[in-house]
């Protein structure tokens, strides 16, 4: 089957484009992780912490200040089980379905449900004091740090890591605690049991500030 030149030529411009785009998002992305770098290690410097490992491998953090610990740990943490600490944080945002597939969608549902980053933007500022504020902070740039160093082993388009993120995988994980995979397994039964109630957001604030 012959093809006509205009067609050949509307493909060849076609592939061109995309070939383009293709090569402005990559290169606007490396950019990106070249900024984030930079950030992070930058952020890094303004703490003084040390850790040390013992001979099983459990870390020892000695930081000047709370903050400085915070970010060691998180740090440590990191170091420890980087997959684990993403996918939760990836949760908290309600998009780990696009990473681990459509079996994590339930948990993108959760949030949305609960509404946690709609709660954390509202409440982050008020209910959380200056102090507690900080080690949250300190805690994600002690990820960050970690990611940047680690970037192959990273969901890039997730970074930077807040301490907004980490407050809310911690109002994600805190109703579990008290049974709501239950509750919203009752929510699918052809007969209710009980009056299903999904409880208060203010436990999780008050176990942070605690």
């Amino acid at each position: 089957m012959k093809v006509s030149k205009f067609w050949g030529r509307i493909y060849v411009t076609v592939t061109l484009l995309v070939l383009a785009g293709i090569l402005v998002n990559m290169g606007s992305q490396y950019f990106s992780l070249q900024a984030f770098t930079r950030q992070a290690l930058v952020a890094a410097e303004a703490y003084s912490v040390r850790i040390v490992r013992d001979e099983f491998g459990v870390p020892q953090i000695y930081g000047v200040t709370d903050p400085d610990t915070a970010f060691g740990l998180g740090y440590a943490q990191a170091e420890d089980d980087w997959a684990t600490l993403q996918t939760t944080l990836v949760a908290a945002r309600g998009r780990l379905a696009r990473y681990a597939g459509q079996d994590a969608a339930p948990t993108d549902y959760i949030v949305q449900l609960l509404r946690i980053r709609e709660l954390v933007e509202a409440r982050y500022e008020s209910d959380l004091s200056p102090a507690t504020r900080a080690l949250v902070e300190a805690y994600a740039d002690g990820l960050n740090l970690y990611a940047a160093e680690h970037l192959r082993h990273t969901w890039a388009g997730e970074l930077p890591v807040t301490g907004h993120d980490i407050v809310a995988g911690f109002v994600l994980r805190t109703p579990f605690m008290y049974g709501l995979d239950g509750d919203l397994a009752e929510l699918f039964l052809d007969e209710r049991q009980r009056t299903v109630s999904m409880g208060s957001s203010d436990t999780a604030f008050q176990l942070i500030e605690a």
